[in-house]
């Protein structure tokens, strides 16, 4: 993926400074992609070269590159970071098949928008495939004879997925996002990660429903229950009070006198 690009680039790099190529894609559960892009060069080390030597990109140009059916979700600006100057493009609510179609890479499919990566949904899960140009050792031990390119070339590609990452072949992992650097990239190996579809933290709707009704039917039986024993220690009407628990009742009252003979 990125590989391609740096081996191009790799005399120059070396001479002359530094490439920064940043991708961070956020991976959403209703299958929509955000990403944002920053291709800059060092302007300052790519000037030592003389005339000839390569311009920064240009908001223009990449937009014009861009398919007109996408165009309205992309914004594209100039990017400045020190000495790098280059683009910032932030593209939104792209679909699956627009971001592995490659139609997104406006000459810079080496960088993560998509071409030689795929994204699909299978199920529950996310299937990341980053497809790297899978050089031999003696090839990569050929291409080391330029030196190492590592500290001159800025790569980072950063992937965030709803739930978190089951399995990763390369990258390095925190909570729900993987991130790879130039080393990772360079790699002779195709990456591959699979991450869950959906929030770990989401609740289903219908179990919460459930345990809602379920407590509101406990409340109801338990104030139903205090109801029914407050009722029944009440005495019926006319029924005399029942003595208290340990106390002694009084004596019954004295008979009354006889009465007196008439005459």
């Amino acid at each position: 993926m990125i590989r391609a690009a740096a081996v191009a680039a790799l005399v120059v790099v070396s001479l002359a400074g530094c490439v920064r190529m940043h991708t961070t894609t956020d991976v959403k559960s209703d299958n929509t992609v955000d990403q944002e892009i920053i291709l800059a060069i060092d302007v300052v080390a790519f000037s030592e070269l003389g005339e000839g030597a390569s311009e920064p990109p240009r908001p223009d140009d990449y937009l014009n590159d861009i398919p007109a059916d996408v165009r309205d979700r992309v914004t594209v600006v100039d990017y400045k970071d020190g000495d790098y100057e280059g683009i910032r493009a932030t593209f939104t609510n792209l679909t699956l098949d627009e971001f592995n179609s490659g139609a997104l890479d406006s000459g810079t499919e080496d960088i993560g928008a998509g071409g030689d990566t795929t994204l699909v949904r299978e199920g529950d899960e996310f299937v990341l495939t980053i497809f790297l140009d899978n050089a031999t050792e003696e090839e990569l031990s050929e291409e080391d004879e330029f030196g190492d390119y590592s500290s001159d070339f800025d790569v980072k590609v950063v992937y965030s997925f709803p739930g978190p990452i089951t399995s990763y072949t390369a990258g390095t992992v925190e909570d729900n996002t993987i991130t790879f650097t130039t080393a990772e990239m360079y790699g002779t190996e195709d990456i591959v990660v699979r991450a869950d579809a959906t929030s770990a933290s989401a609740f289903p709707v219908g179990l919460l429903i459930a345990i809602v009704v379920v407590g509101l039917l406990l409340i109801a039986g338990v104030i139903a229950l205090v109801v029914f024993l407050v009722a029944r220690s009440r005495p019926e009407d006319g029924a005399p009070a029942a003595p208290a628990a340990g106390t002694v009742p009084p004596p019954p009252a004295p008979p009354a006198p006889p009465a007196p003979p008439q005459a």
